[in-house]
């Protein structure tokens, strides 16, 4: 009897353990009431989203990184998964949350495109007797 009651205390302690220290999954930061569904390899491929990074803007030490889309809205986000367990070994244990993708679908701090690319050498007109100089101006 006391062998029965001692495995499954052992058993629940370890159930606890396991429940205690699941990951959730995270809020959307847009969203009230959504939660982030972990992304897929094709999709961190295709958004170029990269399994670690930057801890946060000021601190520069480098982390996993959890990337994740809204299930209500296209928002992508990143996090700093497990940064509250002290016994993970990681370098810091900061909370960090990071839109990567708002929710028009614009990529968070890219820049847009350019006209094309550039050719090499002097962007000045050739020929001196060029349509666009203004000649006696004054």
């Amino acid at each position: 009897m006391q062998l029965r009651a001692r495995d499954l205390l052992f058993t629940l302690a370890v159930l606890a353990t396991t429940v205690a220290n699941a990951q959730q999954r995270p809020k959307c930061p847009r969203c009230p009431n959504a939660y982030g569904i972990p992304c897929t390899p094709a999709q961190m491929e295709q958004f170029n989203l990269s399994a670690t990074g930057q801890c946060r803007p000021n601190c520069h030490n480098i982390v996993e990184k959890g990337n994740y889309m809204c299930a209500k809205c296209p928002v992508i986000f990143r996090n700093n998964p497990g940064y509250s367990s002290k016994s993970l070994s990681r370098p810091c244990h900061h909370y960090g949350l990071e839109v990567i993708r708002d929710e028009r679908g614009i990529m968070v701090g890219s820049t847009p495109p350019s006209s094309g690319p550039s050719e090499p050498g002097s962007s000045q007109p050739e020929d001196e007797e060029s349509p666009y100089i203004l000649h006696h101006f004054i």
